[in-house]
């Protein structure tokens, strides 16, 4: 069980405080309107026939050890997906400054009128912080949110923040040991 997604900036350029990185990793921040007002920033970007759209969720805080070692204010992690034409090719999933990668047939999608999503799960990775994984049978099973469900925050795209400034400085906002 992990923190929920949350919203690291309002219509303003007043910014979200995070959270301390006490206790355990869910403590504080897994509060359902927090699902209802996170917004997911993406950017886009395609070359040919190929495209790739990154997908960035805000966390208010990660911990390693409810002993208050490790972990940090703020936690930003990622979700890439690559396309050929409309068909989702690759994802990979942020942990840990890195990215794991894995082809379409390895990757479990759901399916709406918007078309089709990787399902992702934020977890607690072993001793270590928070991350991002893939979603298995078991995850699809029992969604571990005060929802139930898969959730998906609300998109911002790069080019439809309320306006440059506002992007501007969420990118450069001193997000401690999280990055967006």
């Amino acid at each position: 069980m992990a923190a929920t997604t949350s919203r690291p900036s309002g219509a303003t350029a007043t910014f979200a405080e995070g959270m301390e990185p006490k206790g355990s990793g869910q403590g504080g921040c897994r509060d359902e309107v927090d699902l209802d007002k996170a917004n997911v920033y993406s950017r886009r970007h395609c070359s040919g026939d190929w495209c790739v759209a990154i997908y960035d969720y805000y966390f208010e805080k990660d911990v390693a050890l409810s002993t208050d070692t490790g972990g940090h204010r703020h936690d930003w992690e990622h979700i890439a997906v690559w396309t050929r034409g409309s068909t989702v090719e690759y994802v990979a999933a942020s942990a840990h400054g890195g990215y794991h990668v894995k082809s379409r047939k390895d990757v479990l999608f759901s399916y709406d009128q918007d078309g089709e999503h990787p399902l992702m799960v934020y977890h607690k990775d072993g001793a270590s912080t928070h991350a991002f994984r893939f979603a298995t049978a078991k995850d699809v099973a029992k969604v571990e949110n005060r929802k139930g469900v898969f959730w998906r925050g609300i998109l911002v795209g790069w080019e439809g923040f309320p306006n440059v400034g506002l992007r501007d400085a969420l990118m450069g906002h001193n997000w401690g040991g999280g990055q967006a």
